[in-house]
């Protein structure tokens, strides 16, 4: 499973975008992403950590990188520490 933070930056990247230098700013409201650009961030977000993300309760606070962190787990959830745990 990706880190949480390299799938952000993996989103940034994915939409040749900076993300914004404080982790609490809005992505939204302060114009970092368009509507458009935050629901591909946040697929992208999901796609590279293979988490689904709550989108009701993400939105409803504004969207920012701290509020998107701590929406996903820091460790993968198989009790692996890469993913790959057998079965």
């Amino acid at each position: 499973m990706t880190s949480p933070d390299d799938a952000i930056a993996a989103a940034f990247a994915a939409l040749d975008k900076t993300p914004p230098a404080a982790d609490d700013v809005c992505l939204y409201r302060s114009g970092v992403l368009d509507s458009m650009e935050l629901m591909q961030f946040l697929l992208e977000i999901e796609l590279e950590t293979g988490q689904r993300l709550d989108l009701p309760a993400l939105v409803e606070g504004g969207v920012t990188l701290a509020r998107v962190r701590a929406a996903l787990p820091a460790e993968p959830q198989d009790g692996s520490r890469d993913g790959t745990a057998q079965a």
